[in-house]
């Protein structure tokens, strides 16, 4: 059984990596995308969910679930700047 410190810095991983995955999905178009920067927050949020001693079917279910909010961050950044795809 993981120790209630093991458990928040899991809790605090996977909300980063949700986050940084929304900000991947927000920045994917401009200067900042092509110098890779928001991709460092996701790598070190993921490495820091994978090295938590937790059950690895938990570790999977985490980044998975961070997985639709990358083109949750994208159609953010669509509707912000009133870009129109369909024209």
């Amino acid at each position: 059984m993981a120790t209630t410190a093991t458990q928040i810095r899991f809790l605090l991983s996977a909300l980063a990596t949700i986050l940084s995955a929304t900000v991947v999905g927000y920045f994917n178009v401009g200067i900042l995308y092509l110098f890779g920067l928001p991709l460092i927050l996701l790598v070190i949020s993921l490495v820091i969910l994978w090295t938590t001693k937790i059950d690895i079917r938990r570790k999977a279910v985490a980044t998975l679930v961070a997985l639709p909010f990358v083109p949750a961050g994208f159609y953010i950044f669509i509707w912000w700047h009133e870009i129109t795809i369909i024209t």
